[in-house]
C-alpha cells in the first residue's frame, strides 16, 4: 500500500523578481521540483548570493540548485554568460 501523502509529488516555485518564491523547492531536498526562474535569481544564488535571501539560507539555496539539477535557460542576451557560469560551476565540481 502506499502511503498517503499531503503534498504532490513535484514541487513547482518560481523565482522571478515580480512572483513570490512559495519556498515549495527548499522544503524537501528530495523531493524533485521545476523551478523557474530568471538568469539573475538563478544566477545569484548559484553564486551564494541570492536576492532576498537569508545569510543562513544562501548555501542551502546554492547547493540545492547546484547539485543533481537540469538547468534550462533561454534568455537570448543572457545566454553565453551564464553558460560559461553553468560550466565552471560544472567542472569546479568534478575536479573536487
Amino acid at each position: 500500500m502506499i502511503p498517503f501523502r499531503e503534498e504532490p509529488p513535484l514541487a513547482i516555485s518560481t523565482l522571478r523578481g515580480q512572483f513570490a518564491d512559495n519556498r515549495e523547492w527548499t522544503a524537501d531536498p528530495a523531493r524533485p521540483a521545476v523551478v523557474v526562474g530568471t538568469v539573475d535569481m538563478i544566477g545569484s544564488r548559484l553564486l551564494f548570493g541570492g536576492y532576498g535571501c537569508s545569510y543562513k539560507t544562501r548555501p542551502l539555496h546554492a547547493g540545492f540548485l547546484g547539485q543533481d539539477a537540469l538547468l534550462v535557460h533561454d534568455e537570448a542576451h543572457l545566454e553565453e554568460p551564464f553558460q560559461k557560469l553553468l560550466k565552471a560551476i560544472e567542472c569546479e565540481q568534478r575536479r573536487e
